[in-house]
């Protein structure tokens, strides 16, 4: 969210409009500490308690606000008389805390939040969803009319495009000093990206790689790079009692251009995730012009086009064996793939999605102006 927020400052900056972008400062949270126990709680009053009336005073000098993470929507309640438009990235935690998707409890405090973050999107008169999926189950669990959410596709927020393999081979040899960077390259491999949240399904991605060791000879195997936080102990145990600990390379905290680096090279990019708002690395990888497998639902299938490959996550064998076909399939196939993804991922350029935003504003200050 962060990123998609600074993304939009500069986007709109370069066409010569005045913006400015705030964040609740953390003054009683002052240590940083992850959003945990104590820290949570401090977080929360420097977000909800303290920020408001700074983003009262500094919305009175603008046309409009953009609320651009949908977990800020209580926000609205200090912007009564203000223009603004909220981003609603996914509503995976609000389902979470209606009961609506059983492999993610929540907390009482977490549902309480929730219900307040609903509210707040429940008031918005302009909400921009980043898929039609999001938008479809937005409508489904609030009382937002249709005409108050639209669909915006997020962009690519980083400017990915395909390296070289001398240099992403470069860029890898001097960025990744853990890494048998050699041995990597002697053959192909797949990429996953994604942090330890349940629906980026990791465990499920280590599953469906085992289920490809049983149909590839071992000289054939490719190796698998797991780019994102680093492993929890359920994946380390399932790494150590598989023995895939040569197969299986960690990468933590993975910078842009690593990962464009890790993109441009790698012959499959696996992203088996059981839910998504939008679904980033599918155009990332793509835009590199790394072939996708991804899951066979929206918004996945909005995202990925008809050149990504889909399968049913949960069906690891079938997701391996799908896997194993584009391993193996021609170089003039694989081409083809490859310049029908970098095709696909071009419609989520920047600059239509900021254009989108920019008539939404202009429809926020009219809908205002109308009413006084």
């Amino acid at each position: 969210m962060q990123r998609f927020a600074e993304l939009m400052e500069r986007e709109l900056k370069s066409r010569g409009h005045h913006v400015r972008l705030i964040r609740p400062a953390p003054r009683f949270n002052r240590s940083g500490a992850s959003p945990e126990g104590r820290a949570k709680w401090l977080g929360y009053l420097d977000k909800f308690v303290l920020f408001p009336p700074l983003l009262k005073r500094v919305a009175r000098r603008f046309d409009v606000v953009h609320i651009c993470d949908h977990s800020n929507a209580p926000y609205i309640h200090s912007l009564k008389s203000q223009p603004h438009v909220i981003t609603c990235h996914d509503v995976l935690a609000i389902r979470s805390a209606l009961g609506q998707i059983k492999e993610n409890s929540t907390s009482w405090t977490g549902k309480m939040l929730q219900r307040i973050i609903l509210t707040g999107l429940d008031k918005s008169a302009h909400v921009a969803c980043v898929s039609i999926n999001t938008r479809d189950e937005l409508l489904g669990i609030s009382k937002l009319k249709s005409e108050n959410a639209v669909v915006i596709y997020n962009s690519i927020n980083y400017p990915y495009a395909k390296m070289s393999r001398e240099e992403a081979i470069e860029r890898l040899y001097s960025a990744t000093k853990d890494i048998d960077i050699e041995g990597l390259m002697s053959s192909l491999f797949i990429i996953h990206v994604g942090g330890n949240q349940w629906y980026k399904n990791r465990m499920g991605v280590l599953r469906i790689y085992r289920e490809l060791c049983d149909i590839r000879s071992e000289t054939s195997l490719p190796r698998l790079v797991m780019a994102g936080k680093a492993f929890d102990e359920e994946m380390r145990q399932f790494i150590r009692q598989h023995h895939l600990e040569e197969q299986v390379v960690e990468v933590e905290n993975c910078s842009n251009e690593d990962l464009r680096a890790f993109y441009s090279l790698a012959r499959v990019m696996l992203f088996p995730s059981l839910a998504e708002g939008f679904g980033w690395p599918v155009i990332e990888a793509q835009i590199c012009g790394c072939p996708v497998l991804t899951s066979d639902f929206a918004p996945l299938t909005e995202i990925g086009g008809d050149v990504a490959i889909y399968c049913d996550p949960r069906s690891e064998n079938e997701m391996a064996q799908r896997l194993n076909v584009l391993l193996d399939e021609s170089e003039e196939l694989h081409s083809a793939r490859v310049r029908g993804g970098i095709d696909n991922a071009r419609r989520f350029l920047p600059q239509e999605m900021v254009t989108s935003y920019l008539d939404l504003y202009q429809s926020a200050i009219k809908r205002r102006s109308t009413q006084k």
